[in-house]
């Protein structure tokens, strides 16, 4: 009995099984590193029609893991001091190639998945128009964070 169940153990289809499940045991499932970056920057004071304002590019910090593959989503911030904007007042968040509508102080998108997780982003504010405006907007704080996969 004991010669018989080597004899099955020695087989080369059973030996095959064994190898497959010893890889399988050993080898780690692929993980896929998750994380977030984030970027502030000051919002510029508005106060005249027709010109374009932009933030200078925002970037993850030097010391900042990007171990990821891609971008899955990207939420922002950003007010003025005192009061609300101007309805009129355009605002969109670019990054990559892409821009979206970010007139909402606040929101999330997934309009970037796919992107390289240190692509560089930039918020643009434009009031249509021309001449100044009557009372300044007063920038506040803009914060960007940008998550992946």
């Amino acid at each position: 009995m004991i010669r018989r169940s080597l004899s099955f153990a020695a087989s080369p289809g059973y030996r095959v099984v064994l190898i497959l499940i010893g890889l399988a045991v050993a080898l780690p499932a692929p993980s896929y590193a998750a994380g977030s970056w984030h970027a502030e920057a000051a919002v510029p004071d508005i106060g005249q029609r027709s010109w374009r304002y932009a933030t200078p590019a925002l970037t993850p910090a030097p010391h900042t893991p990007l171990a990821g593959s891609a971008i899955t989503t990207v939420s922002w911030s950003w007010g003025f001091v005192g009061h609300r904007s101007d309805p009129a007042l355009q605002t969109r968040l670019c990054g990559g190639g892409r821009c979206i509508d970010a007139a909402a102080g606040s929101g999330r998108s997934t309009a970037f998945s796919g992107l390289p997780v240190a692509t560089p982003f930039r918020m643009i504010w434009w009031l249509p128009g021309s001449g100044r405006r009557d009372r300044r907007l007063r920038g506040e704080r803009l914060r960007v964070i940008v998550n992946f996969q």
